[in-house]
Formats: structure tokens, C-alpha cells, sequence
């Protein structure tokens, strides 16, 4: 089983099971018991206890027994009965050890994938430290038929740093790691929806209306639950079978969708917002273009900005494998992403000259000459027709599919590359700009913020999934591919965020000869670019010497950009 750690309400997680502490009676017995009543809906919460107790009677320390979990983001509430400290002996802590496995049968039972619980015993007078071992032992040796992650959640500073101290990461519930996308919880907890403005309401509409969203005939809409605290007349509602509408003056503009694809899309705009009004300034943006293997050009033009520059900067917008770099910025960590980019090898990125072969025996000759030109030519003449073709034959299929299993090789290097993804989120905005679809136009620029880890990754990798080579990334129900074949410069994002001064790393000398990619300003942002100063070679060429030259060629032209009275301007 997966365990892991959480800082904050347990009340706000979402789990298929909630443990909350009782006593023999079903009754809350603190003040972590009474946040979880308070948000499952008290009044009926209580209705069942009460029948549970009479018709079983009193429940023993160390028992467990499951009742529905009402508002709460979980199918169940499993109530633990846990003792008091009274004496501090072996049999207080047997029986706390019982509550967690108890608990854990009684959602294994019950065929529940996940279960959250808060330390048990910690608000009725155990030591921090003696809870932690017996919920560690307990949950450890557990022999799970379903359950698939445990949470732990914890509410105060204290124990955090006594659960850190043991070799545990604890990621908080309220940004970064959270993960719960629910109208209640969106809605009327944290009454966020209020933040937005109409635009926000009419871009998150755009989006999902680009999904394959279901008919919404045959659902019963009469029996909702319907969310007014929206900008201009918008209405959320929700029907019986979990199906969510956005209605604004009477007329749908959103048919039908899954609560947590719409919630997400909320969550994400709303967490946009808040960090861009956080932000201590925004005075520097920067982007970091696409280019495969070239990448490690921008780690050498990172090396002299630390080096000749005091520049701070609160938005990165990336695509490609400048997404992959945005999180490297992000971290702040110069060495540690010199040193993931000298680990890359070929075999993590693929050789072209397979891809080739591949084209070749495909009927693709075609596609040959496209190779050496930019990403956006290249996938731009590439057809749907031409794809399907040639995976009709079933060499072609395999060697693709050769190419698919790169994507995983994309993951590690993320996994390494991140020491703290609570860095991702703590005092920038990275946004990473991806393509609905390969051959006609429908970008997207994802923010970041807000999201879970294994968002970010999909996310990331989504940018990174250059056609054929790396397929497509499933993210939130939809696939995605790189971004970069449709604009490699994705500037504008941080310019209609408000950033004043933004500077481009490109990967391609050609770029400055393309006007939408040699802008001096738009929407009052000032522009400046740093270009290579000669070719970097292919995109999926990599070895350590070559990796070595393109980061000191992006060092030397980043210098030389310093120098420059462009650069005295912008800076």
C-alpha cells in the first residue's frame, strides 16, 4: 500500500473511506471528530450513529464500524473507537493498534480503494511519537485486498515536524498535493467560485465545451443541487448521478460533464488566480522554448543570468522540453540541474535514425525531408491519414510502440530531477502550453499551480509528447501532445498575466527571423530574446559532450545578451 503523509483538514480530503475518532457511543470525541461531523452534515451523521448503538449497543475500544459518509468527498465514514489516556500501558496501545486494523478491515470489506486516517489517540493524550510507530506497524503488516493508498493527516505544526524528522515527506492539503475537486468543497466551503470574473467562466467553458461531453437528456436535473455564488448569473448544478451543468439567463452552456473534470478546471483557475495576486511582483517572465535534446542550452544560459544578473523571475510559461526545464527553474537549483541533464542519454530520448527506417518502410518517404526543420513544420505537414496508415502494418506498430515506452524514460527523469515539489508552487507560476491535437490548432496553457504531483507530471509529459515519437499523454480524460506545434514561443500567457518585462531562451537560431518570434513587445510587455548563436544539432541527439557544448554555447550567448544595450534596457 501506498502511505503518505497530509497536513491539514481531514475533513477536505478525498478518500473512498474517512476514519474519525469515537468513543463507545459513536460520538465525537475531539476537536478533529467535530470538524469531520460539522462537514459530513451533523444533524444526519448523528441519526445513524444513534442506530447503530442501539441496536448493537456500546462498541469497544479498539472497534470499527462504517456508516455513510453524507457531504464529505468519501463513500464512508469509518468510525474508530479509541481510549483515553488513563495509564500509558501495553493494552491503551493495543487498542489503539486494533482501531487502525479494524479500520482497515472494515474498508477492505467494504472494497474501498483508498482510506484516510488522522492519528489516532493524539487528541485523547498519546504521544506523538508512540502513535506514529503503532500506525506505521499497523497499516505496514496489513495484508489489503483493495485498498490501495492510506493517507495520514495531520493538523499542527508539532507533529509535522516529528513525522519529518522520521523520514516522511508531508505534503499539505491546501495547495500543491490536495487533489479534491468537488462542488461542495469548491463551492460552498471555501466559497472560491466568487474570486472569478466572467472571462474566467467563459475560458474554463471553452475548454471543457472541447471535450466529448455526454448527453445530458435522461438526467434528472429536477433533483439538483444548484451553486449561485458565480459571476453575471451563472448557475452550477448537479444532478442525482454526479453530472454537473453550467446554465447562465436560462440557457446551458456547458451540457454535461464529470463533477471532477469541471471542478478541476474551477480549482485550477481559481489557485491561477490567487498565486498571480500573491506574487510580490511581476516584473520578469520568463520563457523557455522547445527543442528536444537542445534543452540543455537553457541550463547554460541559466548558469550566466545566476552568474552576471540579479534576475528574479515569478512566471515561467514552458513548452516542450522547456516545460521539463521550467520545473528544473522552479527548483532553483543550478548543479542539480546541470547534473540531471549531464545523467540524460539516447536511449532515454530515441534515435532518429529508427524513426527513419521506421518512416521508410511505412510508406512515409514523404516525411523524410521534414525532419531537419523545426517541430512546428515538421508535425504541421503531418497528416492523420499518413499516421494510420502506417501503423496498418504491424512492424510499423511494434517499432511505435518502442517509441511509446520513451514517455516512461520522460517520468524517471522527472522523478530525479524534483527534490521538492512543494517548490513547484511556493513563489512562481509556471504554465505549460500543450496541443489538443496534433494537426489542427487547439492550444492550451495549463497552470500549474494548484495541482496535484502526478498532475504536474501529466501535465509536463503532455508538453513533452512530440507525435509518433512519444504518442500522446492522457491527462484529465483527454490526450494531448506537444504544444510546440503550435507556437514554440508561448509568450503570450505571461504577457496577459500582467509580467512587464519577459525574456525568451530559444532553441533555434532560424527563430529570429520569424516574426511572431522576434517580438519586441506585446500587450505592454517588453520582450527580449536570446538566440544560439549557431545550430544545436538534432533533437533527440544527446550524449554527455554534446549536452556539455550546447550549455557552455547557451553560457557564452547569454553573456554576450548581458552586454548588450538591450539587455541594460530590459534589466
Amino acid at each position: 500500500m501506498d502511505i503518505r503523509f497530509f497536513e491539514g483538514n481531514i475533513a477536505n480530503i478525498q478518500a473512498d473511506a474517512i476514519v474519525v475518532p469515537s468513543n463507545s457511543a459513536l460520538k465525537e470525541s475531539n476537536g478533529e471528530s467535530n470538524a469531520i461531523y460539522d462537514a459530513a452534515g451533523r444533524k444526519n451523521l448523528c441519526i445513524e450513529c444513534e442506530a447503530l448503538v442501539k441496536g448493537n449497543g456500546k462498541y469497544a475500544y479498539g472497534d470499527a464500524v462504517a456508516t455513510n459518509a453524507f457531504l464529505l468527498d468519501a463513500q464512508f465514514l469509518i468510525h474508530a473507537v479509541v481510549p483515553k489516556l488513563r495509564y500509558g500501558n501495553k493494552s491503551e496501545c493495543d487498542q489503539i493498534a486494533h482501531a487502525y486494523t479494524n479500520s482497515l478491515i472494515v474498508a477492505d470489506g467494504l472494497k474501498c480503494k483508498s482510506i484516510a486516517f488522522p492519528l489516532l489517540g493524539i487528541r485523547n493524550g498519546f504521544d506523538v511519537k508512540t502513535v506514529y510507530r503503532i500506525a506505521s506497524e499497523q497499516i505496514q503488516k496489513y495484508k489489503a485486498r483493495y485498498i490501495q493508498k492510506v493517507f495520514i493527516v495531520v493538523h499542527d505544526k508539532k507533529t509535522v515536524d516529528i513525522i519529518t524528522y522520521e523520514g516522511n515527506r508531508v505534503y499539505s492539503l491546501d495547495g500543491l498535493h490536495s487533489g479534491v475537486y468537488s462542488l461542495r468543497t469548491i463551492c460552498n466551503k471555501q466559497n472560491y467560485l466568487s474570486q472569478l470574473e466572467e472571462k474566467d467562466i467563459k475560458e474554463i467553458c471553452s475548454i471543457i465545451n472541447g471535450f466529448s461531453l455526454k448527453n445530458e437528456i435522461g438526467l434528472l436535473f429536477d433533483d439538483i443541487v444548484a451553486y449561485r455564488n458565480l459571476p453575471e448569473n451563472y448557475i452550477i448544478q448537479k444532478s442525482r448521478s454526479g453530472k454537473c451543468r453550467v446554465i447562465r439567463d436560462n440557457k446551458t452552456i456547458i451540457r454535461c460533464c464529470d463533477e471532477r473534470i469541471l471542478c478541476y478546471y474551477l480549482n485550477n483557475k481559481i489557485c491561477e488566480k490567487k498565486k498571480l495576486s500573491s506574487l510580490s511582483d511581476k516584473n520578469y517572465g520568463l520563457v523557455l522554448c522547445g527543442g528536444g535534446a537542445r534543452g540543455a542550452y537553457q541550463i547554460g544560459v541559466w548558469k550566466a543570468l545566476i552568474e552576471h544578473t540579479c534576475l528574479s523571475f515569478t512566471g515561467i510559461s514552458g513548452v516542450s522540453v522547456g516545460a521539463l526545464n521550467s520545473l528544473l527553474f522552479a527548483q532553483g537549483n543550478y548543479e542539480k540541474a546541470e547534473r540531471v541533464w549531464m545523467t540524460i542519454e539516447e536511449k532515454d530520448l530515441k534515435d532518429f535514425n529508427e524513426l527513419l527506417e521506421l518512416l521508410k518502410i511505412g510508406g512515409l518517404k514523404l516525411l523524410e525531408s521534414f525532419l531537419s526543420v523545426a517541430p512546428s513544420v515538421f508535425l504541421g505537414s503531418l497528416s492523420t491519414l499518413a499516421y494510420d496508415q502506417a501503423l496498418e502494418n504491424e512492424e510499423n506498430k511494434q517499432l511505435i510502440m518502442k517509441f511509446r515506452l520513451a514517455s516512461n524514460n520522460l517520468s524517471s527523469i522527472i522523478d530525479s530531477a524534483i527534490d521538492d515539489w512543494t517548490l513547484i508552487d511556493r513563489n512562481k507560476i509556471l504554465y505549460s502550453f500543450v496541443s489538443r491535437n496534433f494537426v489542427f490548432s487547439t492550444p492550451e496553457n495549463i497552470p500549474l499551480t494548484g495541482l496535484t504531483v502526478n498532475e504536474i507530471k501529466d501535465v509536463v509529459l503532455s508538453s513533452a509528447s512530440l507525435p509518433i515519437i512519444y504518442g500522446s499523454t492522457n491527462y484529465k480524460g483527454k490526450k494531448y501532445f506537444d504544444g510546440g506545434r503550435i507556437s514554440n514561443v508561448p509568450y503570450e500567457i505571461l504577457a496577459e498575466k500582467g509580467f512587464k518585462r519577459i525574456l525568451v531562451i530559444h532553441l533555434n537560431p532560424n527563430d529570429r527571423k520569424k516574426k511572431k518570434y522576434s517580438l519586441s513587445s506585446y500587450n505592454d510587455a517588453v520582450i527580449e530574446h536570446i538566440y544560439p548563436s549557431e545550430p544545436l544539432g538534432g533533437l533527440l541527439t544527446i550524449s554527455k559532450e554534446k549536452t556539455l557544448e550546447r550549455m557552455k554555447r547557451g553560457y557564452f550567448d547569454a553573456v554576450k545578451w548581458i552586454d548588450s544595450n538591450e539587455a541594460k534596457t530590459f534589466l
